[in-house]
């Protein structure tokens, strides 16, 4: 139990607010994306910045209480939060600061895309973030980070330049290529498991009007669509990029969806997609100019938050027919209309890194595959998580070593995401910079010595 005098005396100490439960705001303050996610903290310190990171900090260690970081609350696993611990919510603090002439950015942890992105297009910029604009910054990049603009500049963390950081002890660090320059390796796809980052410096890239959007084929179609996908990014520059995804629309029927983009010359985009749009059983072709904030944008209505969310995926290093005809059967009946099947491109910029340059791990395959399960009734769970792992057994067989860290489910071990050799790298960096275990409840949180 903690005393009221001791929660009295962190809420003296923040600029920001400190919740309980039984005040107004608690209920809301503990809810996240994944309306599956239902845990009771002891306390919640909403951070008004880095001073009140650290007194949030000493509270915990005073108190002999677990902690866990909320930045965007959008991890499915729901690790954000805890039962009868402390939450430090850094939801408040959303400052941002653009340098149009050095291309660069400063947020902090709180901000999503959507209003990152509105801030770096005012000076016609943008960055590799997300595909869902209600993501949080923070969690993307510390877990790699796949978006729109990787195949031209790499993923999030491959776009980070510094991080502010906040050790466990209260310790204040910068990380980056000339400081604390292995627990900068950590911090690009490691999570969040060795400090809580106060504020991203990112590398920004001229990004103006593009030619993108969705186009809609029938269920029938769903082999030919994948091939086509699959073949068709085979053979695609960096400046393209495509999606697909095996879902429900709006009024419930089956298709499959393909969403592209291409961030070349306008004089150019016209022939680099229209190999995807020379096709007679398209029922909906939704492609056009659009700015990067409206194409990071294009997904928000099919990902509200509130419903019940299990998402597992896997790393593909060849997208082989037999696998496609096992997707394909496998979302013949699927138990709910909301789950879906997806399929994330990889190569381009994001191959060409090294894979030991950061702890980000999928550096040589073909596309990320991901299977999602979503549903509205409680009662429809256990159906919901057998199609789900039924459907990642069928497709065992074809993928490689390692994960998406920012995909990993609540019941998987986050070690999968990484091989052996990047794994004892990571645990040693974390006994450096984290020795007493103390972000346990976070992605990956062992020590050398665990």
């Amino acid at each position: 139990m903690i005393s009221a005098d001791e929660i009295k005396d962190l809420g003296n100490k923040l600029r920001g607010v400190v919740l309980k439960p039984g005040d107004d705001a608690y209920d809301s303050a503990r809810r996240v994306y994944n309306g599956s996610i239902d845990r009771h903290p002891a306390v919640i310190s909403r951070c008004a910045g880095v001073d009140d990171v650290r007194h949030s900090l000493e509270f915990a260690r005073r108190n002999g209480i677990h902690a866990t970081v909320r930045a965007g609350g959008h991890n499915v696993a729901g690790r954000a939060l805890n039962d009868g611990g402390l939450v430090i919510d850094l939801t408040a603090m959303r400052g941002i600061r653009v340098d149009p002439r050095t291309r660069t950015a400063h947020a902090q942890p709180g901000m999503r895309y959507r209003d990152f992105d509105s801030e770096t297009q005012a000076f016609g910029l943008a960055t590799t973030g997300g595909t869902v604009s209600e993501t949080g910054i923070a969690g993307l990049t510390l877990g790699g980070g796949i978006g729109w603009l990787m195949r031209l500049h790499g993923m999030a963390c491959d776009n980070l330049i510094s991080a502010d950081v906040v050790t466990s002890e209260g310790n204040f660090l910068i990380a980056s290529e000339q400081e604390n320059s292995d627990l900068f390796w950590a911090l690009r796809g490691g999570g969040g498991q060795f400090g809580i980052v106060t504020n991203f410096q990112y590398q920004l890239h001229p990004r103006g009007e593009l030619l993108g959007g969705m186009l809609v084929y029938p269920m029938a179609r769903a082999g030919d669509v994948i091939r086509n996908f699959r073949d068709f990014m085979r053979s695609a520059n960096d400046e393209t990029i495509t999606f697909v995804g095996l879902l429900h629309g709006p009024d419930g029927t089956p298709v499959a969806l393909q969403l592209c983009a291409h961030f070349g010359p306008p004089e150019e985009s016209e022939s680099r997609l229209e190999p995807l749009r020379r096709n007679n059983s398209l029922l909906a072709d939704q492609v056009g100019r659009m700015s990067y904030s409206a194409l990071n944008q294009l997904l928000d209505a099919g990902f509200p938050p509130g419903l019940h969310n299990y998402w597992s995926s896997r790393y593909i290093g060849s997208l082989e027919n037999d696998l496609i005809d096992r997707l394909v059967d496998a979302y013949q009946a699927p138990p709910t209309p909301l789950c879906a099947i997806v399929l994330e491109p990889l190569g381009g910029a994001v191959n060409r890194v090294p894979l030991d340059a950061t702890a980000f791990h999928l550096r040589a395959g073909e596309v990320n595959l991901v299977v999602v399960a979503r549903w509205v009734n409680p009662a429809d769970a256990e159906k919901c998580l057998a199609w789900a792992r039924g459907v990642l057994k069928a497709v065992e067989s074809f993928a490689l070593e390692g994960r998406y860290l920012n995909y990993i489910a609540a019941d998987e071990d986050p070690a999968v995401a990484y091989g052996t050799a990047k794994q004892s790298r990571l645990a040693a960096i974390k006994t450096k910079y984290d020795p007493t275990g103390f972000f346990q409840l976070n992605p990956n949180g062992r020590r050398a010595d665990v």
